[in-house]
């Protein structure tokens, strides 16, 4: 064991690298590194000790100096984060106008939704109105523009169309570019959005999470909130669903909770009296779709986006249109006019097709395909239509088919034709009497030309139809020089 190991044995509550300064090699050529500054940062960023810890053996070899132990530099840190979160007693007062600003945040830690596109990993972003602490949130799937932009939106419309003046926000990438001083370049995609809703965006100094320490409060909430209720997750629904519950549950247990310990007095209740009618009107809310995938559609007018297959009307086969992903749904647009939307599915290898973008043509063709697909389909229409002659007979079609290696697709066809032809006949009794008695001929007869043949001799033995003289019809069989007969009609005059 090392010097340093064996002080760390025997005298615990020693403490032999405070004194040295921050960002230097001691003379047991270990890094010391500024732990008050990796403590702030930490709590800013919410990393892990384990992510913090490999950026610290890292920096000390780019030092070429020996880091400290993984226990030792723990305890340190630890100690220089309780430090920031316990040893200041007191809070920065700010004053805050109703209905002027707004501050929002993404949350630190990851949760875990399930939805129809399988298990989601995901954050939650916070809007908060600073003066009355109410606050709105929803999950996202990433940290990004586009997810923020359309949060926004939600919560303008469940503001009932009010927007502050104002955005404070965080220095991450989906907003600030880059930070450095007074010199603040903001994302582009995230300015354009806010200033078509009239809204200047204010970037908070980096490091200094108490610019924004509502955002930051309401996001420890809303962490405490999902992890208390993580169970309600779990449930299959799409994401816009858990948002919906994620938000009900902030309504009632943050949002109508008491506000700073009053009695009486809550953030909705703030937010409705006071907030809301202070705040600006927004007439229209725009969209933030993020960028397009353009697409021509091919000749099979199915398009195949992220590893799955979505249909577009046949109509606009040969013709560029726009696709744009969110959350839940593949939305395909041509000169900006939507024309398709289906739920996404991302990476399965799989299709989704709409009947109505098919043509005529291929409609019939999938509908004749899918008239009694299988046995049991056969079976289960034979009961419904309810005539056991009918049953038995494709009973022992099917297993004569069976028996007769190859032979199984003939029989189903053979069964649907006579299913087909007992649905048409208007004797539907004689079709029955023809089904039992062919079961006992020759299996060479099980067939529906020969189900036909006996119907119409059977049709022959049965009297003349009288004549319905109200009417004026009469339905009479006549025979063809080939001797097939079928029916025929007449008017007959008085």
């Amino acid at each position: 064991m090392n010097d340093h190991v064996l002080l760390e044995k025997f005298y615990p509550d020693l403490k032999p690298s405070l004194n040295a300064k921050p960002n230097t090699i001691n003379r047991n050529s270990r890094f010391n590194p500024d732990f008050k500054e990796i403590g702030k940062v930490m709590l800013e960023k919410h990393q892990e000790l384990k992510d913090v810890f490999d950026e610290y053996v890292s920096i000390a070899a780019s030092y070429g100096a020996l880091p400290f132990s993984k226990v030792y530099f723990y305890k340190r840190l630890q100690r220089e984060i309780d430090e920031l979160i316990t040893a200041d007693d007191f809070y920065f007062a700010q004053d805050f106008k109703y209905g002027e600003e707004v501050e929002i945040d993404f949350s630190g830690d990851p949760f875990k939704v399930i939805t129809h596109n399988g298990v989601m990993t995901c954050n939650c972003c916070v809007v908060v109105w600073p003066a009355s602490y109410y606050m709105y949130a929803e999950f996202v799937t990433s940290q990004c523009t586009a997810e923020s932009c359309r949060v926004f939106g939600n919560a303008i419309r469940h503001w009932k169309n009010r927007a502050p003046l104002f955005c404070v926000c965080d220095n991450t990438k989906a907003w600030v570019t880059s930070h450095v001083g007074k010199d603040v370049v903001l994302n582009p995609a995230f300015e354009k959005y806010m200033a078509s809703l009239g809204i200047c965006i204010d970037a908070a100094p980096p490091y200094h999470p108490q610019a924004k320490s509502a955002v930051e409060y309401s996001v420890n909430l809303t962490e405490k909130l999902c992890r208390k209720y993580r169970t309600d997750f779990t449930q299959v629904k799409t994401l816009v669903e858990h948002s919906q519950h994620l938000m009900e549950l902030v309504e009632k247990e943050i949002n109508e909770g008491p506000f700073r310990k009053s009695i009486d007095k809550t953030r909705s209740y703030l937010f409705h009296n006071y907030e809301l009618p202070a705040a600006r009107v927004i007439t229209t809310i725009p969209e933030f779709e993020g960028n397009a995938i353009i697409k021509t559609v091919p000749r099979s007018y199915l398009l195949t986006i992220e590893g799955h297959t979505y249909s577009v009307d046949y109509r606009y086969i040969k013709k560029q249109v726009e696709v744009y992903l969110t959350n839940d749904y593949v939305i395909i647009k041509h000169e900006g006019v939507e024309i398709a939307r289906h739920l996404r599915k991302d990476h399965d290898g799989g299709s989704t097709i709409l009947m109505e973008h098919r043509p005529e043509a291929h409609q019939k063709i999938l509908s004749d395909k899918e008239y009694i697909p299988d046995e049991k389909a056969l079976f289960e229409k034979c009961k419904n239509l309810g005539d056991e002659n009918l049953y038995r007979f494709c009973v022992s079609r099917i297993e004569l088919g069976k028996a007769r290696n190859g032979s199984a697709f003939n029989a189903l066809r053979s069964c649907k034709g006579v299913i087909s032809f007992y649905e048409k006949c208007a004797h539907k009794n004689l079709v029955s009497e023809c089904c039992a008695k062919v079961l006992q001929l020759d299996p060479k007869t099980w067939n529906t030309p020969f189900i036909k043949s006996m119907y119409v001799q059977r049709t022959n033995e049965l009297p003349p139809m009288p004549v319905n003289r109200e009417i004026g019809i009469q339905i009479s069989l006549f025979g063809d020089a080939n001797g097939d007969k079928s029916y025929t009609h007449q008017y007959v005059k008085d």
